[in-house]
């Protein structure tokens, strides 16, 4: 059995979230081969740690990898990850990329831009500018080269101690909870994944190949909040209260990259019912789903992601897509528009739960 079969049978896919087969990922040609530890959604701590903690054989997995490929090795570490850089730069013959501490940064397209300069087309995959890119934890599955059995799960927010814990998939989430002391409010509600790009979940709900984290959060917490709006009272508030701003559009990070993302155009197409502009429509399949438009930017509290994100999965189910757009450019103000991660955490009120996990075993 080679070494891509190997990792077919052991079942490693995108551990990052997207829970795409990696072996899939590295059948196309490549010349570069990047190891992602961007971990800029707010209060995820496990990438980092690991790659802190496991620095030499997630390194070896990803020389091993690119010199499969006949491609060279980059690591991208976010700058704010001081332990996980120390140890990466402590290893000989692996180039290092230091990623803004801004998210999302761990976008692949982001990523891509950001160690090569190459832009990839809309609608594509890294792998069309000859890039592969791989989360720290995908990485460290292919290192062990048995089947993948457990997920390292960040578990934070309102619970009496935050941890990292290497849980067992199919473990129930109310066990991590538990672990981690249980939550210090009587009434909350729960998170798969960060508050930015996660969903609503329940204490029965389970540990996937994906689960990054489990979040506890008050139910009135803004975060929470925003993913309880149903869709018929976006749609009611989209008519009424979009003043057509274009923040939104003014700091999407595919925007910024130069896709044809325009969250105000689609957020005036729904509120006037413009189905007459189907480019507005078509254009919400260029979404990475970051969050920002709805979290960060919108100062009437609406919802232009949720509403996005569901047009994009019908189009997707109908099989239709958008036609092939121009190669993007970069916008000029791209470079300070970014948002910093210390100023999303205050303004989703998430500064009191920043708190170190450390990772223990279950």
């Amino acid at each position: 059995m080679d070494w891509l079969e190997r990792i077919r049978e052991h079942g490693v896919v995108g551990a990052g979230g997207a829970g795409f087969p990696t072996w899939k990922k590295l059948q196309k040609p490549c010349d570069t081969v990047i190891l992602n530890c961007a971990e800029s959604e707010p209060l995820l701590t496990l990438h980092s740690q690991l790659l802190a903690n496991h620095p030499q054989e997630i390194l070896s997995a990803l020389g091993t990898i690119a010199k499969e490929l006949g491609a060279r090795p980059i690591a991208a570490v976010g700058q704010r990850h001081t332990f996980a850089l120390e140890a990466v730069q402590s290893q000989p013959d692996i180039p290092v990329q230091i990623l803004p501490d801004r998210y999302p940064a761990g976008d692949e397209v982001q990523v891509v831009y950001t160690c090569l300069g190459r832009l990839t087309p809309p609608m594509e995959l890294p792998q069309s500018v000859g890039a592969v890119v791989l989360n720290v934890e995908t990485l460290f599955n292919i290192y062990n080269d048995r089947p993948v059995t457990h997920k390292y799960v960040t578990v934070g927010g309102a619970v009496r101690n935050p941890m990292t814990l290497h849980a067992p998939l199919g473990k129930p989430l109310a066990d991590l909870v538990y672990a981690a002391g249980g939550a210090t409010e009587s009434d909350t509600v729960w998170m798969i994944g960060g508050p930015m790009m996660g969903t609503l979940a329940q204490p029965g709900d389970v540990v996937g190949k994906t689960t990054n984290a489990c979040l506890v959060f008050p139910r009135n917490h803004s975060v929470i909040k925003a993913r309880q709006i149903q869709k018929n009272m976006m749609m009611h508030r989209a008519r009424a209260a979009c003043c057509h701003c274009e923040v939104c559009s003014q700091i999407c990070p595919r925007a910024l990259l130069g896709y044809p993302a325009a969250p105000h155009r689609f957020m005036r197409a729904v509120g006037y019912e413009q189905t007459n502009d189907s480019t507005a429509f078509l254009n919400a399949m260029h979404c990475c789903g970051c969050g920002l438009c709805e979290l960060f930017a919108c100062g009437q509290g609406l919802s232009p992601r949720a509403l996005i994100r569901d047009c994009a999965a019908q189009l997707k189910q109908a099989s239709v897509s958008p036609s092939a757009a121009k190669t993007p450019s970069p916008h000029p103000m791209r470079a300070f528009r970014g948002v910093p991660r210390a100023r999303l955490l205050q303004r989703l009120d998430l500064v009191r739960y920043d708190h170190p996990a450390p990772i223990r075993e279950v």
